[in-house]
């Protein structure tokens, strides 16, 4: 209504306030807005939204968007496998978060702090530090 163009970078906003905010369902509103109008979600939004699924704690919907950027070809980076990792972890879900790093170095992704960090998180979350060890040593 005030003639700004809405782009991508409005909508990642959005995303992420909301998500920042805990209303994942606002958030979720604001990605499917985005394509309603015929704005295709690029790698940040997609993450951007990925990570609030995690900060929510719904790894399904995490995972669930996660598939559907896939399929789009967006490009996946290690932004959006942390972002798994993190979602997982966040509902103490260490067996996923390790599948999401598997699936990470499979792709050719060596791990940055981030990740790594990430994923000691959900041994630590899950309390298992016989696994955050065997990672560590790995990695």
């Amino acid at each position: 209504k005030s003639g700004v163009a809405v782009d991508d970078v409005i909508y990642n906003l959005l995303i992420n306030v909301s998500g920042k905010s805990g209303d994942l369902a606002k958030a979720e509103y604001w990605l499917q807005r985005m394509i309603s109008n015929n704005l295709t979600p690029n790698t940040k939004v997609y993450n951007s939204f990925i990570h609030a699924c995690g900060k929510c704690g719904d790894l399904k919907r995490a995972e669930l968007w996660f598939r559907c950027m896939e399929a789009s070809g967006c490009k996946l980076d290690m932004i959006s496998y942390s972002s798994m990792m993190y979602a997982a972890a966040k509902v103490r879900n260490l067996a996923r978060a390790e599948w999401w790093m598997e699936a990470m170095l499979e792709r050719g992704f060596t791990p940055n702090i981030v990740c790594i960090n990430t994923l000691l998180h959900a041994c630590a979350r899950k309390g298992d530090s016989k696994a955050a060890t065997a990672w560590f040593m790995r990695l």
